[in-house]
């Protein structure tokens, strides 16, 4: 740690605490330093400039987007959603599969998602969205959103993640 002060905060708190779990491990007593930090607040986008960038994607993409926004789920949570989560009578979707721990849930939604979702092919068997990966997905995401700051002239756009979704 002889370069401490170029690291962040939020580094060297995530370094200590790899330090200290190992110390703990090998039952090696040790005064470590607290760090504080603060987290930054996170980038929230004004709605029109979200609806702006999905209209410009794929009906896959922005099924998938608008999905995540409308639910508030996690990005790994909405590309496990299968077709027989979708309750179309009474409007809601569940998530039967949630990520890091959470509970599962069923969450109200507009008609018009209802229908877009159930628009989409049948390509991925029980799934409805044919993403291998959150990382396949934000890859695809990011490559429609540099299209979208050069088609509406817009850098706010880069701003917009997943994350910003939910």
């Amino acid at each position: 740690m002889a370069r401490q002060n170029k690291l962040t905060p939020i580094r060297r708190h995530s370094l200590t605490k790899a330090y200290k779990s190992f110390l703990s491990h090998n039952d090696i007593k040790a005064e470590l330093p607290k760090i504080k930090f603060k987290r930054k607040i996170p980038y929230i986008p004004p709605k029109g400039y979200q609806d702006k960038l999905f209209s410009s994607c794929i009906t896959q993409m922005a099924s998938f987007c608008f999905t995540m926004q409308a639910t508030a789920a996690r990005p790994i949570e909405a590309l496990r959603i299968e077709w027989t989560d979708i309750d179309r009578p009474h409007k809601r979707i569940n998530i039967n599969h949630p990520a890091k721990g959470g509970c599962t849930r069923s969450i109200q939604v507009s008609e018009t998602l209802i229908e877009m979702l159930l628009a989409l092919p049948h390509l991925n068997g029980k799934r409805i969205f044919t993403y291998n990966t959150t990382d396949n997905a934000g890859c695809i995401l990011r490559r429609m959103r540099n299209k979208a700051v050069k088609k509406f002239n817009n850098t706010e756009l880069k701003k917009i993640s997943f994350y910003s979704c939910r």
